[in-house]
């Protein structure tokens, strides 16, 4: 089934293109985004390089646990960390 588990995987959400904006608008953007998703918002910029290292720090820390997560939870599952 297309997407079947896809609900419990961790969301990671980043805002590009903050550096075209002013910081209001970044504020109001993060909080409809926020409401929407109910998700940590993550401001960026990738030109300009603003809160990249905290994104891919928040990716860093998501991604292993989501692979664990999944292979242990799907009996089925034929992956191995080696």
């Amino acid at each position: 089934i297309y997407g079947a588990g896809l609900i419990d995987k961790p969301e990671v959400i980043g805002l590009n293109k903050i550096d075209a904006l002013e910081p209001d608008a970044i504020e109001k953007l993060m909080s409809k985004v926020k409401r929407a998703s109910k998700a940590e918002i993550m401001p960026m910029s990738g030109a300009a390089g603003t809160g990249i290292d905290s994104v891919l720090d928040r990716l860093s820390d998501a991604i292993p646990t989501s692979i664990a997560a999944s292979a242990y939870a799907n009996e089925e599952s034929d992956w191995s960390p080696l």
